[in-house]
């Protein structure tokens, strides 16, 4: 669903499939598209149109991505003239919040600590944590990931693995590769 400046996309597990296999494709479609639009060169050439570049000097093509897990109640709102399916609950903000927040934390991708935990964890590793923070409208404190989209060089494609982008060789998470950081337990 287009939103203005965002759109909002809804991954639904089909059947039986699992949540983990949802949550996995979830993050491979945005890191496909950050990556797509990024590395494409006729979209980013429109950035660079001297007639946007005089009206926003130093413009540049960006999207941000943020994926939160939770209930949603969907439905159709509107009028007799225009009907949109939407999407209302407080998990929805939570995505937009989380989207809104790729841009002060200087990353394409922000996902929740619920979201993080649906991943595999073969995904798990390729993850970072970003901070600990008390979003909004909640009152516990909750880790943010990110993965860090390669744009430069090119990555292997993987096609035997569900998460396609594999880091380069050397290249391991910050952690050493051990795995992501676990947030610290909650004060007593």
């Amino acid at each position: 669903k287009n939103i203005g400046d965002a759109f909002l996309s809804v991954w639904k597990p089909k059947g039986r499939t699992p949540l983990q296999s949802t949550a996995d494709a979830a993050l491979r479609a945005c890191v496909r598209c950050a990556r797509e639009l990024a590395t494409a060169p006729d979209i980013q050439s429109m950035a660079l149109l001297p007639a946007v570049q005089a009206r926003l000097p130093g413009y540049t093509l960006r999207l941000g991505y943020g994926l939160h897990y939770g209930w949603a109640v969907e439905g159709a709102i509107g009028s007799r003239h225009k009907i949109d399916a939407s999407y209302l609950s407080p998990h929805v903000n939570i995505a937009s919040r989380l989207e809104g927040a790729t841009k002060q934390f200087g990353v394409m991708i922000l996902v929740s600590e619920e979201f993080f935990c649906l991943l595999s964890s073969h995904i798990q590793v390729l993850m970072r944590v970003v901070d600990r923070v008390t979003l909004k409208g909640s009152a516990k404190p909750t880790c943010l990931y990110t993965y860090d989209v390669p744009l430069e060089p090119k990555p292997r494609i993987d096609s035997t693995s569900p998460f396609p982008y594999s880091r380069p060789e050397g290249l391991v998470p910050p952690s050493g590769g051990h795995g992501p950081p676990r947030p610290p337990p909650p004060p007593p």
